[in-house]
């Protein structure tokens, strides 16, 4: 479905304006799929992760990274032929993260949302932004649900003021325990 050997990145039409979706609402799902303090320690710059909305072959420090395919049949590399999606973490729930992804992607295909590669969004640098852009962003609360969007952003402000006065150490030390 996401496969054109002939066109940019070999996505499909339909598979370029699901990653243009995901691209364009990334920086506010970021507070979805990287929902901890210490998840943005991790997406700095020059570190092999993302700091932009961006898409790219072969990348590891692109936000979506199209993996290589191997092999001269066609239907064998469709097959094989998969988007990364580099601005996660163990923190984040799977479910919802993979629902915000979907609905992201599904927007891009009703919009027709392109892929600016000239100007790629930069990602939050912390958890705090990543909250306001999601609140921010219209589609959210359809989403979620109006219910749980405001839970999720209660909850995970509380969790941020929890942690503002300490070391970062400190922070991953009580990360870790729980995770």
């Amino acid at each position: 479905m996401l496969y054109d050997e002939r066109r940019p990145w070999q996505l499909s039409e339909v598979g370029y304006h699901f990653v243009a979706g995901i691209l364009h609402h990334l920086p506010a799902l970021c507070a979805v799929t990287a929902p901890s303090v210490p998840s943005y320690y991790r997406l700095r710059p020059n570190g092999w992760a993302p700091v932009r909305a961006d898409v790219g072959a072969l990348d590891r420090g692109a936000a979506l990274r199209i993996c290589p395919v191997h092999g001269s049949d066609p239907e064998q590399r469709a097959r094989q032929f998969n988007v990364e999606f580099r601005v996660a973490d163990a923190t984040a729930s799977p479910y919802l993260a993979l629902a915000m992804l979907v609905q992201a992607g599904l927007d891009g295909i009703r919009e027709r949302r392109v892929i600016d590669v000239d100007r790629p969004k930069p990602l939050p640098g912390s958890l705090t932004a990543a909250l306001g852009l999601l609140e921010d962003t219209a589609p959210a609360a359809e989403w979620f649900g109006a219910d749980l969007l405001s839970a999720y952003l209660l909850f995970k402000r509380a969790e941020n003021t929890a942690l503002k006065d300490l070391e970062e150490s400190e922070i991953c030390r009580r990360y870790a325990e729980v995770y």
